[in-house]
């Protein structure tokens, strides 16, 4: 940056903004499998040093636990991609009965207002109704699961590669920053964003899981179709933070509405399903990961607009712990301190000595 011409300095920095997002679209293919890596790295490295203080376990080497805990990922992601492609099939094969139903919902809600019978309804109803294909719809999903299976598969090889390369980081870090001074602030800033994303996925992760079993015993009970799918989806929605979890419900419970044809049911399940969220997302998770990531919501709302638009759900998902890695390491250097300040959501030491607060 040129010193004393701040406008200049603020072209400069919105044209590298540009650059960046350009960049990350364009190389979506590459730079996608490489941050979701780089996310599941850490989560394995959380997770070995979790089991190594087991009594059994913990006396296994480290690789051998992060080669399992490898393998154990690639096992449910196979099991993952069986339930939704079989799921897929299922869909295919019921749509005849879920159009039938959801044609008879809009007939009974058209007469009870009086206006079956209207051209206008006629024709709101060809335009809307008419024109849904839910079988189209699921052979869509079913296609798009070739390309996700490639995009995990590449995952996998660079996870492989960052797991091995990992003790040899520092040492290139040492190399390639002659500055001592900045070189500590590095080492300190990936010690910082290694110990508490890491705890922060892990945390996570369980309790998302916890929320999927929960859901799917709810929806079992209710006798939903594809029960085990949607469970699924709602544990991998939750990741995203405010509306993950609104749009995880709203798929089964719509769902409801073309199985049962009843609107009484559709609304007690959508009454349980909200209420174990609120249950686990108010005041469980709160509990059990505090504030370990000090965030400002708007700063997370913003980041699940721009990496959503970059990459997609995905990108969503992976929004807050980016954001969070982001953040620790422009707090490392004075230089971008400022702008991790603006990112945090309170500051308790007045000099800012730090962004993440434990709870």
């Amino acid at each position: 940056m040129v010193k004393d011409a701040p406008f200049l300095n603020f072209v400069l920095a919105v044209v590298l903004v540009l650059a960046l997002g350009w960049l990350l679209v364009i190389g979506k293919f590459i730079l996608l499998p490489l941050a979701s890596a780089t996310i599941l790295a850490l989560m394995i490295h959380a997770a070995t040093e979790a089991l190594s203080r087991l009594p059994l376990i913990g006396r296994l080497p480290a690789f051998a636990l992060r080669l399992g805990l490898l393998a154990a990922f690639a096992l449910v992601v196979l099991l993952l991609y069986a339930v939704v492609a079989s799921t897929v099939d299922d869909i295919v094969l019921r749509t005849p009965a879920y159009e039938e139903n959801l044609r008879d919902i809009v007939s009974r809600i058209a007469a009870y207002f009086h206006i079956e019978s209207g051209e206008a309804w006629q024709a709101i109803r060809e335009a809307t109704i008419d024109e849904i294909d839910l079988r189209q719809l699921a052979l869509s999903v079913l296609g798009a699961l070739t390309s996700t299976g490639v995009a995990v598969l590449i995952t996998m090889v660079f996870t492989i590669f960052l797991l091995s390369e990992r003790q040899s980081l520092a040492e290139k870090l040492a190399v390639a920053m002659r500055d001592r001074n900045n070189a500590e602030r590095s080492f300190e800033a990936l010690a910082s964003v290694r110990e508490r994303v890491s705890r922060y996925l892990l945390v996570k992760t369980c309790i998302n899981v916890l929320i999927a079993v929960i859901s799917y015993v709810i929806m079992r009970s209710f006798e939903l179709d594809f029960a085990l799918f949607w469970a699924l989806m709602i544990g991998l929605f939750n990741y995203i933070p405010y509306v993950g979890s609104i749009v995880a419900v709203a798929f089964p419970v719509l769902l409801s509405v073309v199985q049962f044809g009843e609107l009484g049911t559709t609304l007690l399940l959508a009454a349980v399903m909200t209420v174990a969220q609120i249950l686990v997302g108010n005041i469980i998770e709160p509990q059990v990961i505090g504030r370990q990531l000090n965030q400002s919501p708007i700063v997370v709302v913003c980041a699940l607009a721009v990496w959503g638009a970059i990459w997609g759900i995905p990108g969503a998902i992976l929004a807050v712990p980016m954001t969070a890695s982001l953040a620790i390491v422009l707090h490392a250097f004075p230089a971008t301190r400022p702008v991790s300040i603006l990112l945090a959501e309170r500051i308790d030491d007045p000099r800012a000595t730090g962004l993440i607060v434990r709870p």
